[in-house]
Parts: C-alpha cells; structure tokens; sequence
C-alpha cells in the first residue's frame, strides 16, 4: 500500500490480510516521502490485531533514517527490503540503522 495513500492501508488493515505493507519507496514521490511519515507511523500504530510492515528507501538515499526515526516503534511488525537487499552487507548495515534508531529513541523516552 502507497505510504502516502492512508486510506487503502485503512481499507487492508480490516481485511482478512495476515500483513500489510506500507510502502515508503517507491509508491512515494520524492516531494512527498517527509510528510508521509507520520501518516505511515500512525498506521502502524492503531491496529491491534495485524501486523504493520515498512518498506523503506535504500541505504543510499537521503530519505532512510528519517524513515527509520518515524516508523521504528513498539508496534512495527517489520520491515520489508525487498528487492533491493542485495547483500549480506547491506543487510547488516541496515540492521545497525534500526538498532541506531531504537536505542535513539529508548534514550528520548528515558529523558
């Protein structure tokens, strides 16, 4: 589902789907991926029966860690790379990212 369409991923979270994705990359145009965060952070937020799963720019962007800053929450179910993880490398990398993010986060929380 297009990060920055909130109504088909409302639509897909009551339906009978085991995971919906929500799409920051490519569905997302250039001058919309910052005010799609939040909309994509909410999303995965309210449901409490389905898992939520992101997927996020590359490594290469400008547009992942702000990415992983919105949506690396309690409630994420994952996040989805696929096709553009082409290594094991790359897979760490952004492992090191989402733990970056969420131990970010924990110690915002703390204060």
């Amino acid at each position: 589902m297009p990060g920055n369409r909130p109504d088909p991923v409302d639509k897909a979270v009551v339906t009978a789907a085991d995971r919906v994705i929500i799409d920051l990359e490519d569905a997302v145009a250039f001058s919309q991926k910052q005010e799609t965060r939040p909309v994509a952070s909410d999303r995965i937020i309210a449901p409490e029966d389905r898992r939520i799963l992101v997927r996020i720019n590359r490594l290469e962007t400008d547009f992942l860690l702000g990415n992983l800053e919105a949506i690396v929450v309690e409630e994420l179910g994952g996040l989805s790379f696929c096709p553009k993880l082409k290594t094991t490398n790359t897979s760490v990398k952004y492992t090191g990212c989402v733990l970056i993010s969420k131990k970010s986060k924990a110690c915002k929380r703390k204060v």
